[in-house]
């Protein structure tokens, strides 16, 4: 019953496969081709579960990463533009089986200046895009090659990112990548019909509404590639660094000043 549910889509999908240009592929053909690779991995697939809690219960540490950022969360991102599952610390129990109590620290993870794939509201969006400042930002996403939407830093999305995810430290990746420019823009806050808002206050379409207040800051001129300590970063990227942790309330231990394994911070 099961092998002819999968035929029927299998059928439906060669359809499509078809129409573009492709060849049909054969049901017996990919089944046999993807038993053979069951079978490889069959001796390492194990349930979790009884593995993490051994392990929590004789004292060792676990290390583990979180997929996609903390506004794709399919409960507290900008819904409808998320993605299907937990993006935050929270996963660690819904996914893992770990207790809260276990999870002892939490590393946010933030860009210097604030990114979207996709559709969705990005406030801090610079929309000219002949603009130097955009084509300084600009990225290609490394997995699916899409254009990613660049914006300047956006603190209340930073803020509220690291309330709701219990972070303990930061990683500020990317400061390298605002070397050259004389002025920084930086969103401190929200207001709606002249109200001061959080970013949890408004819905994914109340966050293209919103009047961004922003702060301007110094730039600086200086390679950061070859730094390797904070005191090696130049005063202005230094103070950009301090205005992130004071607003944020968590310090930042990590900074990435190029893309070299060697190029990161440790403060």
């Amino acid at each position: 019953m099961f092998e002819q549910r999968l035929k029927v889509q299998l059928e439906l999908k060669n359809k499509i496969i078809v129409a573009l240009g492709g060849e049909a592929l054969k049901f017996e053909t990919v089944r046999d081709e993807y038993r053979g690779y069951y079978s490889k991995l069959k001796p390492y697939i194990k349930e979790l579960f009884s593995l993490v809690q051994d392990g929590l219960k004789a004292g060792k540490n676990f290390l583990l990463e979180q997929a996609m950022g903390t506004f794709l969360d399919t409960d507290w991102g900008t819904y409808p533009f998320v993605t299907a599952s937990t993006t935050i610390p929270s996963a660690a129990s819904a996914g893992l089986g770990i207790p809260p109590r276990y999870i002892t620290n939490v590393v946010g993870v933030t860009k210097a200046y604030t990114t979207r794939v996709g559709g969705g509201p990005l406030p801090t969006e610079i929309l000219d895009t002949s603009s130097a400042v955009y084509e300084q930002f600009g990225e290609v996403a490394a997995t699916t090659g899409r254009i990613r939407r660049v914006g300047w830093l956006d603190l209340e999305i930073v803020k509220t990112a690291a309330e709701l995810s219990g972070v303990t430290e930061l990683c500020l990746t990317k400061l390298d990548t605002l070397s050259g420019l004389e002025n920084l823009q930086v969103c401190v806050g929200y207001k709606l019909d002249g109200v001061d808002v959080r970013y949890a206050d408004v819905d994914a379409y109340g966050l293209d509404k919103v009047e961004k207040v922003y702060k301007t800051v110094p730039g600086w001129k200086e390679d950061l590639s070859k730094a390797r300590s904070f005191e090696d970063l130049p005063a202005n990227a230094q103070s950009y660094v301090k205005m992130i942790e004071d607003t944020s309330g968590v310090p930042v231990k990590w900074i990435g000043v190029g893309p070299e394994r060697n190029a990161t911070i440790r403060r």
